[in-house]
C-alpha cells in the first residue's frame, strides 16, 4: 500500500480520475491483502415501508436490499467480503460512448427519434428558426 501511494503521488492520475478505496472493518492482522480491481454493479431491490412510530403517527420508511452476485468474483464488493482492501479507479466521464455514436451517425443519415425537438421537421415547423441548447452548439456533427 506505501509504495502504491508513493507512486500514485509521484507520478498523479489522470484528470477526472479518482481511487474508490474500500477497506474492510477489520483489524490489520485480519485483512487479508490489498487488490486493484473493477467496480462492481450491485442491484438494490428498494421498498417502501408504512410505519408507525411511537406518537402514533404514521411514517414511511425507504430501504433496500442488496442482490449479490456470485458471478463477479473479481470486484471490489467481493474483494471487501473476502477482507480485502480493494482499490477501484473511477472515471468521472459516465458517456455511453457506443450510444453517443450511435446517436451522431443517426443524427447524420437525417434520421431522429419522433420526439426529438431538433429534428428537420421540428426546425422547419419553427418556420426556419433553428434552435439548439449551447451543448450542442459546438458539435460538429449537429451542424444544420
Amino acid at each position: 500500500m506505501e509504495i502504491l501511494t508513493k507512486d500514485l503521488f509521484e507520478k498523479g492520475l489522470p484528470f477526472g480520475t479518482f481511487l474508490n478505496v474500500n477497506i474492510p472493518d477489520l483489524s490489520l492482522k485480519k485483512i487479508e491483502g490489498v487488490r486493484i480491481c473493477r467496480h462492481g454493479t450491485e442491484l438494490y431491490s428498494e421498498y417502501i415501508d408504512k410505519r408507525v412510530d411511537p406518537r402514533n403517527r404514521t411514517y414511511y420508511w425507504q430501504g433496500c436490499d442488496l442482490q449479490r452476485s456470485v458471478d463477479d468474483s473479481d470486484t471490489d464488493d467481493a474483494f471487501l467480503c473476502r477482507n480485502y482492501i480493494s482499490i477501484t479507479p473511477i472515471k468521472c466521464d459516465m458517456t455511453d460512448y457506443s450510444v453517443l455514436e450511435e446517436l451522431g451517425c443517426q443524427h447524420k443519415a437525417g434520421h431522429f427519434p419522433p420526439f426529438c425537438p431538433y429534428s428537420n421537421s421540428a426546425i422547419k415547423s419553427r418556420g426556419g428558426f433553428q434552435t439548439r441548447p449551447y451543448w450542442l452548439a459546438g458539435c460538429p456533427a449537429l451542424r444544420w
